[in-house]
């Protein structure tokens, strides 16, 4: 009969080994970020949570390995995509200034508008004193 060989339930045995605080993360691309570095390094990793934060987990056995391949805040060296995504929150922050520039700059129409009015009702007032002058005689 049809779909009966795709039907067959397989189970696998659940990973019970101890899973330990690898490091905290500020969100979940940076912690998915680093278990993949540390993956591309040998080492299982996954992302989890701690007190309602993102953090990287790593088998207690794997735990000195997963330090030679990546110390997360005190070496100074940062995998290759944290390092992009740092360089994106700076072009993000760069943007914003450009944007928040952009609309100090959109005041000058404002100031303009208002000489314009200033100018028209100079003017008006210069017409008014020419009628006033020659209408007075």
């Amino acid at each position: 009969m049809p779909g009966e060989d795709d039907t067959n339930v397989e189970w696998v045995k659940r990973d019970s080994r101890e899973w330990v605080l690898f490091a905290h993360q500020p969100d979940q691309l940076t912690a998915r970020m680093t278990c993949t570095y540390l993956e591309s390094g040998g080492i299982d990793a996954r992302v989890g949570t701690q007190a309602g934060h993102y953090c990287v987990e790593v088998p207690l056995e794997q735990l000195e390995t997963a330090y030679t391949v990546y110390t997360p805040a005190d070496s100074g060296v940062l995998p290759a995509m944290e390092v992009s995504r740092k360089t994106g929150i700076h072009t993000g922050i760069h943007l914003r200034e450009m944007l928040k520039n952009a609309g100090s700059e959109a005041d000058e129409p404002e100031r303009g508008r208002a000489l314009r009015w200033v100018l028209r009702l100079v003017v008006i007032a210069a017409l008014v004193g020419l009628l006033l002058l020659v209408f007075a005689e």
